[in-house]
C-alpha cells in the first residue's frame, strides 16, 4: 500500500483532464497538429504499458489511479463539450448575480445561469442597478459571444482564463432588469465588503486604501499600474493576491480569539467565517485551496488523526478539479499548488539539517525567516520566468520585510472587519494603524525595486526545461526517492525516471510553440497588425507597432507594454534590431 494515496489520485485525475484537453483543444486546432496525434497515441501506449508493469508493485493503487484518470477524462470531456454560443447580437440571459466589479470605464457582473455555466456581463455605462444587483436574479439583454481566445503565439488566453472561473461566454449589456433576491447571504457579504472598502477610502490615504483592498479582498483595481509593476518585478506580487498566507494569518487570529479547548462549535464557526471571507475575496483559487486545507486540518484535530500537508493539498486539488476541471490551467491554481508542494517537499529537508550545536536565538530566527523565502523563490522562479517573463534577483531580500509587514496588515485588516459592525471609532483607529503599515510596505517594496539591477525581463524558457527542472527538484527531494536510494533500488529509480521522461515529452510536445521558427509572423495588436520578421537567427525586425493615441490618452491602453512586449518575450526575442513605421 502507498503511504500517501491521495497525491496519486489527484495526479491521476489531473493527467486525465490534461489528456482530454490536449485531444480536444490542442490536437484538433489545425491539421498541422495531426503529426502530434499519432506521436501522442504511441507515447500514450508506452505510458500505459509502463503503468501495467507498475501493477506488479501495488495492485490497489494502480486500479484506483486508473479510475481517477478515467474520472478526470470524463469530467473534462463534459466541460469541453459544454454548449457555448458562438455569437448572438440580441440575446437574453437569466441568472443570479454572483459578483459586481466597478472599473474606471466599465462595470462587470458575474451571472450564474444555473445551467452549469456563467456569463460575464460588461456594461460600459453606469447602470443604476449595479449597487443592488448582487444576489438578485436578473434578466440581461445584449450581445452574447465567446470570450477572445489567444490571438498571438504563446500569449495570454482570456477564454481559457475565464473557463477556469466557470465562465462560458461574455456579454456586452444593453439592458438589465432586476428580479427577486435569490442568495441573501451572498448579498449581505457583498454589502459588508463594500461598506468596509468605503470606510477605508474615507479613513485611509488613497494608496493605503488601494493596498488594503488588494491584500484583504484581492481587488487590485485601485492600485496604480506602476505600484503593481514594482511588486511584480520584485517578486512580491503574491502578497497582493489573497492566498494561503493571508488565510493562515486570519485563521491564526480566529484561533486566538476562540481560544481554549477545541470544540465542534468553535471549529464550525471558524470554517464559516473563513468561508464568508472566501466569498468576500472573490473565491480566488488560491484562497479556496487554503480554506479547504484549513478545514481538513480542523477536522483532523477533531477526530484525532495526523494531518499531512501534501495529502491535504491533494484533496483540495481533487475537490477543485471535480468542481471545475479547467481550473487546472489557471496560473493561480498552478502557482498556489506549486508553492504548497515546495513547502511539503523542501521544508522537511531543512528540518533534517538542524545542527548538533544549537544556534543563537537571533541567528535561528533569521534562518527561520530567510529559509522559507529562499525555498519558495527556488521553487517558483522558473515558473515565473516561463509565465510572467520576469526574474527578480532581489525577491529573496524584498520578501522578508514585505511578508513581515503582511503579518501585521492582514490581522489588522481582519480586526477592522470585526470592529466595523461594533464600534465606528475603534474601526477608525484600527484603520489608521493599518494605513501606516500599508504605507510602510509600499515604501519598503519601492526601496528594493531597481529595474535592470534587481529585476529583469527574461524570455520564456522552453517548457521541456521547466518540466525537467521541477521533476528533478521534487523527485530528488521526495521521500520515495530517498527511501529507494537508501535501499539501493536502482531499477525502480531508473524505471521512474523513464516514466517521468515520457510524461514530460507527452506534455511538452502539444504545448510547444509552432511559430518559433517562422520567418514572418503577423501580430494582433488590436488596431491592425504588426509584422515580425526574423531576418536571421539573431536579427528581429518589427514593422508597425499598432495602437494609436486615441486609445485613452496619457492613461490609455499601452499596446507596446501589454501586447508587443509579452509577445516578443514569449517567442524568444529579447531585443528588436530594427523597428519601422509605415504610417501614423
Amino acid at each position: 500500500m502507498t503511504r500517501r494515496p491521495v497525491p496519486v489520485f489527484a495526479s491521476s485525475m489531473a493527467a486525465g483532464i490534461l489528456f482530454i484537453y490536449i485531444i480536444f483543444e490542442k490536437l484538433s486546432v489545425s491539421s498541422e497538429m495531426l503529426f502530434y496525434s499519432s506521436a501522442y497515441k504511441a507515447l500514450a501506449l508506452i505510458v500505459m504499458a509502463a503503468a501495467i508493469i507498475w501493477y506488479m508493485y501495488d495492485h490497489h493503487i494502480l486500479r484506483s489511479a486508473a479510475l481517477f484518470f478515467a474520472a478526470g477524462a470524463l469530467l473534462m470531456t463534459c466541460s469541453v463539450t459544454f454548449p457555448v454560443p458562438l455569437s448572438a447580437d440580441s440575446a437574453v440571459v437569466k441568472g443570479t448575480v454572483l459578483d459586481v466589479h466597478r472599473y474606471d470605464n466599465r462595470t462587470t457582473f458575474l451571472v450564474d445561469t444555473g445551467k452549469g455555466g456563467r456569463v460575464l456581463v460588461t456594461s460600459y455605462e453606469e447602470p443604476e442597478e449595479a449597487e443592488d444587483a448582487c444576489g438578485r436574479q436578473v434578466l440581461v439583454s445584449g450581445t452574447l459571444e465567446q470570450a477572445k481566445c489567444r490571438t498571438n503565439p504563446g500569449c495570454f488566453d482570456y477564454r481559457l482564463y475565464l473557463r477556469g472561473r466557470k465562465v462560458v461566454a461574455v456579454m456586452t449589456m444593453k439592458s438589465l432588469k432586476e428580479g427577486e433576491i435569490r442568495r441573501p447571504l451572498l448579498r449581505r457579504i457583498a454589502f459588508f465588503r463594500a461598506s468596509v472598502e468605503e470606510k477605508a477610502k474615507a479613513e485611509m490615504s488613497e494608496e493605503g486604501a488601494a493596498l488594503f483592498s488588494a491584500m484583504l479582498f484581492g481587488d487590485r483595481s485601485g492600485l496604480d499600474d506602476d505600484v503593481y509593476e514594482s511588486f511584480r518585478k520584485n517578486g512580491t506580487a503574491h502578497i497582493l493576491a489573497v492566498s494561503g498566507l493571508h488565510v493562515g494569518m486570519i485563521y491564526a487570529l480566529l484561533a486566538g480569539l476562540l481560544g481554549g479547548r477545541r470544540r465542534v462549535w468553535k471549529s464550525i464557526a471558524a470554517i464559516f467565517v473563513l468561508g464568508c471571507y472566501t466569498v468576500m475575496a472573490g473565491c480566488a483559487l488560491s484562497i479556496v485551496r487554503a480554506v479547504i486545507m484549513i478545514a481538513l486540518h480542523i477536522i483532523s484535530c477533531l477526530i484525532h488523526r495526523k494531518y499531512d500537508m501534501l495529502s491535504a493539498a491533494s484533496a483540495a486539488a481533487l475537490l477543485m478539479l471535480i468542481y471545475e476541471p479547467y481550473a487546472l490551467f489557471s496560473s493561480g491554481f498552478q502557482m498556489s499548488f506549486l508553492a504548497i508542494c515546495s513547502i511539503a517537499f523542501l521544508f522537511p529537508l531543512l528540518e533534517r539539517r538542524k545542527p548538533a550545536v544549537p544556534r543563537s536565538g537571533l541567528k535561528e530566527a533569521m534562518i527561520k525567516v530567510a529559509a522559507p523565502s529562499l525555498m519558495l523563490q527556488v521553487a517558483t522562479a522558473p515558473y515565473t520566468a516561463y509565465v510572467f517573463n520576469c526574474f527578480s534577483a532581489g525577491a529573496f531580500i524584498a520578501n522578508v520585510p514585505v511578508i513581515f509587514l503582511a503579518g501585521i496588515i492582514v490581522p489588522a485588516g481582519a480586526a477592522v472587519m470585526m470592529l466595523f459592525p461594533v464600534s465606528d471609532h475603534l474601526a477608525s483607529a484600527a484603520m489608521s494603524f493599518t494605513d501606516l503599515s500599508c504605507i510602510m510596505m509600499l515604501r519598503s517594496n519601492s526601496l528594493f525595486y531597481h529595474e535592470g539591477f534587481t529585476s529583469f525581463d527574461v524570455e520564456s524558457p522552453p517548457l521541456v526545461l521547466v518540466l525537467i527542472y521541477y521533476a528533478v527538484l521534487f523527485g530528488v527531494s521526495s521521500e520515495w526517492f530517498r527511501i529507494r536510494v537508501v535501499r539501493k533500488e536502482k531499477g525502480k529509480v531508473a524505471f521512474c525516471i523513464l516514466v517521468i521522461t515520457l510524461c514530460i515529452l507527452l506534455i511538452s510536445a502539444p504545448f510547444g510553440n509552432r511559430f518559433l521558427d517562422c520567418e514572418c509572423v503577423f501580430v494582433d495588436v488590436g488596431q491592425g497588425a504588426c509584422v515580425h520578421l526574423r531576418a536571421s537567427e539573431d536579427t528581429d525586425i518589427l514593422i508597425d507597432g499598432g495602437g494609436r493615441p486615441s486609445f485613452g490618452g496619457e492613461d490609455g491602453y499601452d499596446v507596446g507594454k501589454k501586447i508587443l512586449k509579452p509577445y516578443l518575450l514569449k517567442n524568444g526575442v529579447g531585443n528588436v534590431d530594427l523597428a519601422l513605421i509605415t504610417h501614423l
